[in-house]
């Protein structure tokens, strides 16, 4: 890597995504010995396809944990993502569209420094091809709406207005109303979520200029697929998030009924159940067969007894999502209080778990 042609390189980089993929020791043991910089070296290469190695590899690289990555995405910088985002390469366009996502969650820095930096652009430029791969276009569309929203489910204005000055609306109606896959159509319906999350002037945009309606959102919520029907339920709790009007249009948009969360709130699997009461306390006005002081009862409580987990994604994705809840309306915060939720998050913020200790300042935030 260090000192072959860029052929030699190449496919020594190969050998590293192969090696490095899945594999949280081997990545370790490569980040200790820099390899990075040998990797970086390579997507200034002139041939592309040793440019796509470089890219893939640095990406085996980042792991699957959410700091992990965005290390990569730092060290790979954002010249080289906005080129990766402009590359005819479908493999680099993935890359740079997971590196976006991985700066953007929950930094409001790095969200603004993508939108200076001119990178919605060709973002938006990417949704509007038509013989995209899939996975590819899915990474893009996450891309979009993970710019557009921060920790605690908090807007950001000023990404939401420049994705929108890049006529994202249009392309992203139609690939929901039109694109065949189902998963296109919940991420995008996630993603516009993400876009007008908090922000009255662009939710009316979208429905009064755009022809934005619920009904192309509400019917995924009876998707077989699980995974899908959890996705459209947070797409609508997010579009619902202290919005009382926007919940109102749901309400008249389309029947929802706690037997579509029933499934999620008796899940074996604990974000899904975390997620679920998240959304059945948003959506509490909105679900009609059941009295939304129960729902949200039910909900808290749920969230509440997720922080005695001992899986720590479970934990960090239960903090957040109080965290939210904590600037929601009226009675949320005391009920979380009411249950003992302080000293339980206390604990953990002592539990030597990095990732739930920061969390626990997030919703200390929140709190105050």
């Amino acid at each position: 890597l260090a000192l072959g042609p860029e052929f030699g390189r190449g496919k020594g980089a190969m050998a590293v995504e192969s090696l490095a993929s899945h594999n949280a020791l081997i990545q370790k043991a490569f980040l200790e010995k820099s390899l990075t910089k040998y990797l970086l070296k390579l997507l200034k290469a002139f041939q592309i396809d040793v440019k796509e190695q470089g890219a893939v590899a640095l990406w085996a690289l980042a792991g699957q944990t959410l700091k992990q990555q965005k290390y990569m995405a730092e060290q790979i910088g954002y010249s080289f993502i906005i080129n990766m985002l402009l590359s005819p390469s479908a493999k680099m366009q993935y890359v740079g569209g997971e590196a976006v996502i991985a700066l953007s969650k929950d930094s409001r820095m790095h969200q603004n420094q993508i939108c200076e930096g001119n990178g919605i652009a060709p973002l938006v430029r990417l949704l509007r091809i038509s013989t995209i791969a899939e996975g590819t276009l899915l990474s893009v569309i996450r891309a979009v709406g993970s710019i557009c929203i921060g920790v605690a489910h908090t807007s950001n204005p000023v990404s939401q207005q420049f994705v929108v000055d890049e006529n994202a609306f249009p392309v992203l109606i139609q690939l929901l109303r039109n694109h065949p896959s189902p998963n296109i159509k919940v991420e995008v319906a996630f993603s516009l979520a993400c876009i007008v999350l908090g922000n009255d002037v662009l939710q009316k945009d979208l429905h009064e200029n755009e022809g934005f309606e619920y009904a192309d959102v509400l019917y995924l919520l009876h998707s077989t697929e699980k995974d899908i029907c959890l996705r459209a339920g947070y797409a609508l709790t997010l579009f619902a998030f202290n919005n009382r009007f926007q919940q109102y249009l749901i309400l008249e948009s389309g029947i929802m009924t706690i037997s579509i969360f029933e499934r999620f709130l008796e899940s074996t699997v604990e974000t899904e159940k975390a997620m679920a009461a998240f959304q059945i306390v948003v959506l509490a006005k909105v679900i009609r067969d059941m009295d939304h002081i129960t729902l949200s009862a039910r909900g808290v409580t749920i969230l509440v007894d997720s922080l005695y987990s001992v899986q720590t994604s479970t934990i960090v994705l239960t903090g957040n999502l109080i965290a939210s809840l904590a600037h929601s309306r009226a009675g949320i915060p005391e009920a979380f209080t009411t249950l003992g939720t302080i000293q339980r998050l206390c604990y953990h913020l002592y539990s030597g778990i990095e990732e739930s200790g920061e969390e626990w300042r997030t919703i200390h935030n929140s709190y105050l």
